[in-house]
């Protein structure tokens, strides 16, 4: 039995998040992007798509919310994947308490008659595609979800000067031009390592860097995403040194160590030897031979 929709309370949008937004990346100082973007709260039609990006993650959550002016009996949320184009029912609730829903990764806040939001937690990187919410028969709005996934190659086991591939993903790439950028974190700073801008008929999605050996100072990555001058998302990614399996990780002590330990340990062999020959030897003057 699948969850049903839940009385989740998560915060609606308002006025007062309207103003302005500041970001700033640099390269070894030298400054390379200085955005400030405008955020506006505004009611659009419901034949208009908005479009958000959202990375693959483990501990990654959307939230899409629905509004209307208007008050209503039931509504429901629809998915189309971008993989198949075909619509898939998610959630259905009325405001009498009844509900159902068809996917245990989506669930739904209280329907009011006005207001119905849908999550869903952990984001797939297949989860890409538009969003439909419906009130009766009504559309009301609709969402375009493009997801953002990072991966290393091997991602662990590996000797410490074989070379890391860094891969960056990003599910869609339509109309507008979109940028993706590998940067190296210090902290809570961002280097630019590599850029690119991929297009509709960009032969692949994807932006790589190549490490010819992991160090300790390139564990911290993200993979951001810029539309229209605007960073939209970014994806973390934390890389751990691989593991020496060598005999001082084996026994617990360093080569030098493990030598000095046999070395002392065959002098002390010998003079057990000497003790022991000196204690067979008689008090007489006689050598006895020895063996």
């Amino acid at each position: 039995m699948g969850p049903h929709c839940s009385g989740k309370e998560m915060e609606i949008p308002h006025l007062d998040s309207q103003g302005a937004y500041f970001c700033t990346f640099r390269q070894n100082g030298t400054l390379l992007y200085n955005v400030s973007n405008a955020v506006r709260i505004e009611e659009v039609s419901s034949d208009a798509t908005l479009t958000m990006y959202r990375e693959s993650s483990n501990s990654s959550l959307v939230t899409l919310f629905c509004m209307t002016s208007d008050g209503y009996i039931y509504a429901s949320w629809s998915w189309t994947p971008l993989s198949t184009a075909k619509e898939v029912h998610l959630v259905t609730t009325t405001m009498y308490g009844s509900n159902d829903t068809f996917n245990e990764r989506f669930s739904c806040g209280d329907f009011n008659g006005y207001y119905f939001p849908l999550y869903f937690s952990p984001v797939k990187f297949e989860d890409s595609g538009r969003f439909n919410c419906y009130f009766e028969n009504l559309l009301v709005a609709s969402i375009n979800v493009v997801t953002l996934k990072v991966s290393a190659v091997p991602p662990s086991g590996f000797p410490r000067n074989h070379p890391v591939v860094l891969r960056c993903e990003v599910s869609e790439v339509s109309t507008d031009p979109v940028t993706l950028a590998w940067l190296r974190m210090e902290g809570s700073r961002g280097l630019l390592v590599k850029q690119d801008i991929l297009t509709e008929s960009h032969p692949n999605k994807t932006l790589s860097v190549t490490l010819p050996s992991l160090r300790r100072d390139q564990l911290h990555w993200q993979c951001a995403v810029f539309t229209e001058g605007m960073l939209r998302v970014t994806a973390s990614l934390t890389l751990t040194l691989p593991t020496q399996t060598t005999m001082s990780s084996m026994t617990g002590m360093g080569t030098e160590t493990v030598v000095r330990g046999v070395i002392t340990m065959a002098a002390t062999l010998g003079i057990l030897g000497l003790l022991g020959f000196y204690c067979r030897r008689p008090n007489s003057k006689e050598t006895l031979p020895l063996g």
